[in-house]
């Protein structure tokens, strides 16, 4: 498979594969990702810090070290908090 990620000017991202996609539910919402993807590669394409990020997948909350190694399933629910510096 291979993966295009196009990241538009409001910071949201669309990927344009070919080969199969799934589909998984993130902070609510229904979202279509290539089969195969990681975790760290969900969050990296969102163009989000996996530093500041904690990630809960199907109610576990997975590890940072953990991010390249948790494959993301059809309809998986992801829930990604991202912190944000400021004052």
């Amino acid at each position: 498979m291979q993966m295009t990620l196009l990241k538009a000017d409001n910071a949201s991202v669309l990927f344009r594969c070919w080969g199969d996609a799934m589909e998984i539910i993130a902070n609510g919402e229904a979202k279509d990702v290539p089969e195969g993807s990681t975790l760290l590669q969900y969050i990296r394409g969102l163009g989000l810090d996996e530093n500041a990020v904690v990630a809960e997948l199907n109610g576990n909350i997975i590890e940072k070290s953990a991010f390249g190694s948790a494959l993301l399933r059809p309809d998986d629910r992801l829930e990604l908090l991202h912190f944000v510096g400021g004052g």
